[in-house]
C-alpha cells in the first residue's frame, strides 16, 4: 500500500466518523429541542384561597383552618418550546381514571406552559378516595390503592414519578 492509499483510507475514515457524529448530533438536538414534561405528584390541603402541599403521603395542617385534603401535580417543562396541557387527572391501577371538571384548582385547562416554567393543578381527595372504594368492589382489589396524577400534554400522558397509598378512608393510607 502506497501512501496516497493510506491517504485516502484517512481522509475516507475521518469522513465516516465526522458523519455519524453530525447523524448523532441531529437526533440529540432534534429529541431535545421540543417540548419535556415532568411530572410530580403533591398532597396537601387547601382552605378558601390557598394551597400547603407538600411530598406524598404529607399530612395536613388542620391547626390552620385548612381542612380539605387535596392531591395535586406540580408540571414543570423542561424542553424548549411550549406544552399545551389538557386534562389532569389522578389515576389508579387499571386505567382507572378521576378527573374533576369544574372543581379542579389551577389554571384553566387546556393550559400553555412556556418553556422553562411551572404549573400546578389540585383535585380535593375526596372524589379519589371515592374512585379508590369503588375499584376495590368492581376489581376485587385490595384498599388502599396505588393513585399517581397523569396529565394529557398534546395526546401523550405524562405520569406523576411518585405515587401514594390511598385508601377509600383516611384510616386506610399508608
Amino acid at each position: 500500500m502506497n501512501s496516497f492509499e493510506v491517504g485516502t483510507l484517512v481522509i475516507a475514515v475521518l469522513g465516516l466518523v465526522l458523519s455519524l457524529l453530525s447523524l448523532i448530533w441531529q437526533a440529540a438536538t432534534y429529541i431535545l429541542s421540543g417540548s419535556r414534561v415532568r411530572a410530580e405528584l403533591k398532597h396537601g390541603t387547601r382552605g378558601a384561597d390557598v394551597v400547603v402541599s407538600g411530598p406524598p403521603g404529607w399530612k395536613r395542617v388542620a391547626a390552620q383552618g385548612l381542612e380539605e385534603e387535596v392531591i395535586g401535580i406540580e408540571v414543570r417543562n423542561v424542553g424548549r418550546m411550549a406544552a399545551s396541557i389538557d386534562s389532569v387527572h389522578a389515576a389508579l391501577p387499571r386505567g382507572t381514571k378521576t378527573t374533576m371538571l369544574q372543581s379542579i384548582i389551577g389554571p384553566p385547562l387546556p393550559h400553555r406552559l412556556d418553556p422553562q416554567s411551572v404549573a400546578s393543578w389540585f383535585l380535593p381527595l375526596a372524589p379519589v378516595r371515592a374512585t379508590v372504594g369503588t375499584a376495590a368492589e368492581v376489581f376485587k382489589r385490595g384498599n388502599p390503592s396505588k393513585v399517581w396524577m397523569e396529565v394529557t400534554v398534546a395526546g401523550k400522558v405524562v405520569r406523576s414519578r411518585q405515587s401514594m397509598w390511598l385508601g377509600s378512608r383516611p384510616d386506610l393510607d399508608r
